[in-house]
């Protein structure tokens, strides 16, 4: 039976103070709580609804708990406007900086990404490229918001995140990793003239703001995403998209 504790702690992990306060997170819908169970994740237990549908629960019966609650209780419970039937909660991961200083492939690094849909397509964008270690400044949105979960289909819970600072970037640095920020200033490379190096951290800001000046401080090179019409500026996923592609064909080449 799911208590009245445990329903007003699930609706706590809604917001972000009360994810942090207590390591746990909301995993919500068919396809993310099925990509949660073929993950590492710790999952606290399960949530459905008697109509849900959700066979994969079968195999786990024994080693997870789940709870059925009536619809009205399932509809409190979920962000969702018309909710699937299914939730988990599960722990958060704790990374430390120096798990991803052995990391020889591309890091991918994220400021001012404030809207969780955005976010969460670049996590996808990212799963789909092989990206899979991923830095983000506090002024991102929490990559664990339901929001974002939702929007990266699963592939949240095949990267590793790490919260960083500037002196948390510095470090990075210190241990021989180069930063090359996406940029649209006269200072930055085309594309096409620009091949990312292994161990370098690609730096993507806010399609509105860009980098913080902080973060551009410590980047050694700048590139860009040459326009062939007349748009101000591009989407942060569809940019990331592009850099990614051409960071994957130009090693697959080896050029």
């Amino acid at each position: 039976m799911l208590t009245k504790n445990e329903q007003s702690q699930i609706k706590q992990l809604h917001q972000k103070k009360f994810r942090k306060q207590n390591d746990l997170f909301l995993v919500e819908g068919k396809k993310c709580c099925s990509e949660l169970l073929k993950s590492d994740y710790e999952i606290e237990f399960f949530v459905k609804t008697g109509s849900c549908f959700f066979p994969e629960l079968k195999d786990f019966q024994k080693t997870i708990r789940f709870e059925e609650v009536r619809e009205h209780i399932f509809q409190s419970l979920s962000t969702h406007e018309t909710p699937e039937g299914i939730l988990a909660v599960a722990k958060v991961p704790q990374n430390k900086p120096t798990d991803f200083f052995l990391q020889k492939n591309l890091i991918l690094a994220l400021d001012g990404i404030s809207d969780p849909g955005n976010l969460g397509t670049i996590l996808r964008t990212a799963d789909w490229f092989g990206v899979s270690e991923i830095l983000l400044t506090k002024t991102c949105v929490n990559h664990l918001n339901p929001k974002v979960v939702r929007a990266s289909m699963g592939a949240v819970f095949r990267e590793n995140f790490l919260e960083i600072d500037f002196e948390t970037l510095k470090t990075f640095k210190q241990n021989g990793f180069s930063i090359v920020g996406s940029s649209l200033s006269e200072k930055s490379r085309n594309l096409q003239n620009f091949a990312l190096d292994e161990k370098t951290i690609l730096f993507l800001g806010s399609e509105a703001h860009g980098i913080s000046k902080e973060c551009e401080k410590l980047c050694d090179n700048f590139v860009k995403i040459e326009s062939f019409g007349s748009s101000e500026s591009l989407n942060v996923g569809v940019a990331t998209g592009i850099l990614l592609f051409n960071f994957k064909k130009s090693h697959s080449t080896g050029s």
